[in-house]
């Protein structure tokens, strides 16, 4: 071997692990790692806890990178339901009070879709033979009876927002009970007229309503007249235009209709609630003259009553 090839062989010799270190200086170098268990050591001792604070700020900045897209459309889910929420709301509101003269009580208005019970027999606490229990779920709903007499307070304000004005002889409250105009609702006069037809229609169990209308015996076909001519204006003025289906039913030559019908209802257990809330715990003949107070004439409420108030 000539003296080159000898010199390339020394340079290909393995080279033991030794380096040249100043004394004292600190090893910045690893030995390499030669088999498994060397590898698994120095995996060991690269542990995250070893990062610098650079790196871990990067993966952070990264994460949020990817979830930013994630995070921006949940919120504006979030604000797209809150918008159609208010605006349904909204729209509901201003739906009511451009079909309602006003009233205090249209801030709890809301609706609900209910199916009709329109089964001939359906049974219903409101219907049936004359009882009790029957009388009082009819109480529990006129307003104006002996479970629910206490009236309104409103005041004057609320008169011209209903597009009214004041006469002399409205009926008012004390000034010591409180002052405010005494009124009621018109839910409960008109459920009133209802069940004094019901009660006619047992007139054998119930006869003559009250003493005020046995002393005026000829007011009482007055008053009939009247619920059922207020209750004919109230149906007309609602005007219900939904749809009655036919079927044909075993028995019947001809199609029978189908009363079960869906509608849109006022959430009327709401109503009340506003009514228990609101209504005034002074009985009725709390109610006064106030001042100077003229009293409308017979003729005024109607001629019927001045024929027949003797």
């Amino acid at each position: 071997m000539d003296k080159r090839a000898r010199n390339t062989a020394a340079i290909r010799l393995p080279i033991p692990h030794t380096r040249l270190t100043m004394p004292g200086a600190p090893s910045i170098y690893a030995p390499v790692a030669t088999d498994e268990a060397d590898t698994e050591k120095l995996l060991a001792q690269t542990t995250p806890a070893e990062w610098s604070d650079s790196d871990q700020e990067t993966s952070a900045k990264s994460r949020l990178r990817r979830l930013l897209p994630w995070i921006l459309h949940a919120m504006l889910l979030c604000m797209s339901l809150i918008i159609l929420f208010y605006a349904y709301k909204v729209q509901d509101e201003q739906c009511t009070k451009r079909l309602s003269i006003y009233s205090p009580a249209l801030e709890v208005v809301e609706y609900k879709t209910v199916v009709f019970d329109g089964v001939l027999d359906w049974p219903s606490e409101y219907r049936g033979p004359p009882s009790e229990a029957i009388d009082y779920a009819w109480d529990k709903i006129s307003l104006n009876n002996s479970h629910k007499i206490m009236p309104l307070r409103i005041q004057e304000s609320d008169l011209e927002k209903m597009g009214q004005s004041t006469r002399p002889s409205m009926a008012r409250f004390r000034h010591e009970d409180g002052g405010g105009i005494l009124a009621g609702m018109e839910i409960g006069h008109q459920l009133h007229c209802l069940d004094l037809l019901r009660r006619q229609s047992y007139i054998e169990h119930y006869g003559p309503m009250d003493a005020n209308y046995m002393q005026r015996p000829a007011f009482y076909r007055v008053h009939l007249d009247h619920c059922i001519e207020m209750l004919r204006q109230v149906l007309m003025c609602n005007a219900d235009v939904g749809l009655i289906t036919f079927d044909w039913v075993a028995g019947f030559e001809v199609p029978f209709p189908n009363f079960n019908t869906l509608h849109k209802c006022r959430d009327v257990e709401k109503v009340y609630e506003w009514y228990d809330t609101h209504a005034n715990d002074l009985p009725m003949d709390h109610s006064v003259r106030v001042g100077d107070v003229v009293d409308m004439t017979a003729d005024d409420v109607g001629a019927g009553l001045a024929r027949h108030r003797g």
